[in-house]
């Protein structure tokens, strides 16, 4: 049945595998076929077609592609299957400059990204372009991302030493999705990296451990354990609301950034605890809220450059740091700030009403997907499984009326309550309540965009024989529920 397949459409259609893709992928082979399966096979989940769609366009698939297997027919941005997530995606890799030049830059990373003592022992960096499909929105700290990272790179096998970045900007922005991106794609996943809540651990013994034969010293700290993991090793740290932490957690961090070197607290027989790891392969990532109204305050004042284009990217970059770097010797202190290679702004999506409009809807549409498919399976929710039917226009309408829920200060956070609380409170709440049978049924959704309102006519169905049964009888029953976006 299957017969015709490539071996990538094969992995796009069965395994959905990102790293067996990839390795297709750096064997030249043809994209183009696998990008339409995960645009048009009904079969895989939104959510899968999302991820697939994405993943296929950083690796270099032809946005332009067609539905014709010889350039005929529509393309695939334009079917009815696309959703706006994939629209939006196809369009960023028609338009950003990094993937005009991308064999050679490929060729550059994986010139740079050899083992030590000639490279710089990061093997998984030539997917260092992926960072362009990671958010929506976003350009500008994907662009400074990338540039800071490749640089750093490039000294890192004569300058051992590890990367700093502040993600500063609004929370539910991206800041820590971004950072775990970074972990997957300089590391090869998330078992290389650590994320430590400054505003539950803010002492310096508590993140880094104690010297000496102290309680908790033979365990070490959840950071120390880290880096012994990582010993010459690229991964990710994350200090969250690092301006939470105590100044003594910053005075700590200033030789080990320095010299990319780390004192070993463990406690362990035979071993000293003044053992030197190296942590020059470390990219450490500082998330602050600290600077919201410098960000704010820097957008409102340049509307050109918070969508700019690659050339922009040293007035930015120049004016951001200025701007910022000032803020951080004044909230912390100005060695601290010396350490720092650079600032990386979050900036709200709320700057520019086209735009904003656009990157929001684009974010409804994702997490609309995301919780269909949470309800899809009973292996997903663990209850049952419920498959919601919609139109490319009921998605569409859903977007544009749920936009004017969106709270920009909260970001990302008000589009996943409104998404929660107009579509999966009211399925939940039909099964907890018995509208819907134990094992599921199927449900159609619909949106009146003028009374702001949305609907669902549910079929509900009553198995009368065992569900294992190859046709079961089935008893159906039609309900109408109706919800009002931003009613309470």
């Amino acid at each position: 049945a299957h017969e015709g397949m490539s071996l990538t459409q094969r992995a796009v259609r069965f395994s959905k595998d990102p790293e067996l893709i990839r390795r297709f992928a750096e064997h030249g082979a043809d994209l183009q076929r696998p990008l339409r399966t995960a645009v048009m096979d009904a079969s895989l989940s939104g959510a899968d077609r999302n991820r697939l769609v994405t993943l296929l366009l950083s690796l270099g698939a032809d946005p332009n592609t067609t539905t014709g297997l010889h350039g005929g027919g529509v393309r695939l941005d334009q079917t009815e299957q696309a959703t706006l997530y994939m629209k939006y995606f196809f369009d960023r890799a028609r338009s950003c400059e990094a993937f005009k030049n991308r064999h050679v830059i490929a060729s550059r990373l994986q010139q740079v990204a050899g083992p030590p003592p000639a490279g710089a022992g990061l093997p998984f960096l030539p997917r260092l372009p992926e960072i362009f499909f990671t958010l929506v929105g976003q350009l500008p700290a994907a662009h400074i991302v990338f540039d800071k990272v490749s640089a750093w790179a490039f000294r890192l096998a004569r300058q051992p030493k590890p990367l700093v970045l502040v993600f500063s900007g609004p929370s539910g922005h991206g800041k820590t999705e971004f950072a775990q991106a970074l972990s997957h794609l300089l590391a090869g996943g998330r078992d290389h990296f650590l994320k430590i809540p400054c505003e539950q651990m803010r002492t310096a013994a508590e993140i880094f451990g104690l010297g000496g034969a102290f309680q908790g010293a033979v365990e070490g700290s959840e950071l120390n354990n880290f880096i012994r993991l990582h010993d010459g090793k690229p991964g990710v740290v994350v200090f969250d609301e690092v301006e939470k932490a105590e100044p003594e957690v910053w005075d700590s961090m200033l030789n080990i950034w320095d010299r990319g070197e780390w004192t070993d607290k463990k406690l362990t027989r035979g071993r000293s605890q003044t053992a030197k790891l190296d942590c020059s392969r470390i990219l450490w990532i500082l998330t602050t809220n600290a600077f919201d109204p410098l960000i704010t305050e820097f957008a409102a004042e340049n509307p050109s450059l918070v969508r700019f284009s690659r050339e922009q990217t040293m007035e930015l970059e120049q004016k951001v740091d200025l701007h910022l770097r000032r803020g951080a010797q004044a909230r912390f202190s100005h060695s601290f700030a010396g350490r720092i290679n650079s600032f990386v702004p979050f900036f709200p999506f709320s700057q520019g009403e086209a735009l904003r409009d656009q990157e929001v809807q684009v974010l409804i549409d994702r997490g609309l997907q995301e919780a269909l498919d949470f309800h899809r399976e009973a292996a997903n929710n663990g209850h049952c499984s419920l498959d919601v039917l919609l139109t490319a226009a009921t998605r569409a309408d859903f977007a544009d009326i749920a936009k004017s829920y969106f709270v920009a200060p909260e970001g990302v956070r008000s589009v996943q309550r409104c998404i929660e609380r107009y579509v999966s409170d009211p399925i939940e709440s039909m099964w907890v309540r018995g509208a819907l049978c134990a094992q599921g049924g199927a449900l159609r959704m619909h949106v009146d965009k003028e009374a702001s309102t949305t609907w669902f006519d549910v079929e509900s169905y009553r198995y009368l024989s065992p569900p294992t049964s190859p046709i079961p009888n089935k008893s159906r029953s039609l309900q109408r529920f109706s919800y009002t976006i931003g009613e309470d």
